[in-house]
């Protein structure tokens, strides 16, 4: 068993750092084209950082988990890998390739209705699905 002075906090740091640099990048890109297209709603903000910046604190949590428990041994309990970085690296795998996605969609977007990945906050049930 290791100190807590030699838990290394780089991996968590790194990915964290790219994961929030894409999160910016995509809502600034999202809310200038949908200003743009006259579109803009404050509840898309929101309804971003519910769903995206939602998977980024789980993200974040976990790999913070996983940085304090490198210094604990999982084949203890017979575990041959961290499972707490087995958990965030498809979550944030997954979040990135989202956000680059949606960056890529806002670049030069032509419906600027909503950001991308996200529903329209008033959008009405058709008379036949009631």
């Amino acid at each position: 068993m290791e100190d807590l002075a030699n838990v290394d906090f780089s991996l968590l740091t790194q990915t964290l750092g790219v994961l929030t640099l894409l999160l910016i990048v995509d809502v600034l890109l999202g809310a200038a084209s949908a200003f743009a297209g006259g579109s803009f709603k404050w509840e898309y903000l929101y309804a971003v950082g519910r769903t995206k910046g939602l998977v980024l604190f789980q993200v974040a949590v976990l790999m913070f988990a996983s940085s304090l428990t490198s210094i604990g041994n999982f084949t203890l309990v017979g575990l041959e890998v961290d499972p707490f970085i087995l958990l965030a690296t498809p979550l944030g795998g997954s979040l990135a390739l989202s956000l680059l996605a949606s960056i890529k969609d806002n670049i030069g977007k032509s419906d600027t209705t909503a950001p991308q990945g996200v529903a329209p906050v008033e959008v009405k049930t058709p008379p036949d699905k009631t």
